[in-house]
């Protein structure tokens, strides 16, 4: 199931006993996107999980040709920030380089920067042999695709529900990678999102002689 609220998506699944959702929304200000992430256990008994994020980097301007750009590509786990960082080097503007950032509230177990490891020989992306094998290699990647993939792992008792929350930054040419030690307030965020939207909505007003 996918709803479009105005300025966020959720998406929802149920499988087996176990329900999450998904939604994503961009904040008002900064270059950044939020997802919450929330799972369930509706079973009946204890249940093991591991939670994998997703994205590959294009840190190119749209219509460029991405598999050139690739090999200008490097990313990583900051450990003392607690984030994958992949950064793009333009190769028509050397002195020019991009940076974006992927980092979660919630514990790491794991996490994967390279494309071709993430899928693993003979996989795809619907079965990528990392969520098979439930293990990442935890090394960086250049030069070629790379991904922002953060491995969670948790236990839910029966009727327990764990969220959490990722946020990709994005850091254009000139501009320091800035991160606060402090996660972002995402409800804060959110309810700031739907308030500009319904203030756009309210100002479209039908009058009509019409009293029914």
């Amino acid at each position: 199931l996918c709803r479009h609220g105005m300025g966020y998506s959720i998406i929802e699944s149920a499988y087996r006993g176990t329900a999450a959702s998904l939604r994503v929304f961009v904040p008002l200000k900064g270059n950044r996107e939020i997802w919450t992430i929330e799972v369930e256990n509706r079973g009946r008994s204890a249940k093991r999980l591991t939670l994998f994020t997703f994205i590959e980097w294009q840190l190119s301007a749209a219509g460029l040709p991405w598999d050139t750009y690739v090999w200008y590509l490097k990313t990583w786990y900051d450990a003392r920030r607690g984030a994958i960082v992949s950064r793009l080097n333009d190769a028509s503007h050397p002195e020019r380089s991009y940076h974006a950032v992927m980092r979660s509230d919630f514990r790491i177990h794991g996490f994967e920067c390279s494309l071709r490891r993430f899928i693993g020989e003979g996989g795809s992306l619907a079965s990528p042999s990392a969520v098979v094998s439930g293990r990442c290699s935890n090394k960086g990647a250049k030069n070629e695709p790379t991904v922002g993939v953060l491995k969670h792992a948790f236990t839910l008792a029966p009727g327990e529900r764990k969220r959490f929350n990722i946020c990709i930054t994005f850091f254009p040419h000139g501009t320091r990678i800035r991160m606060s030690s402090k996660f972002p307030d995402v409800e804060k965020e959110f309810d700031r999102v739907t308030g500009y939207w319904d203030a756009v909505a309210d100002k479209a007003v039908v009058r009509t002689p019409d009293e029914e």
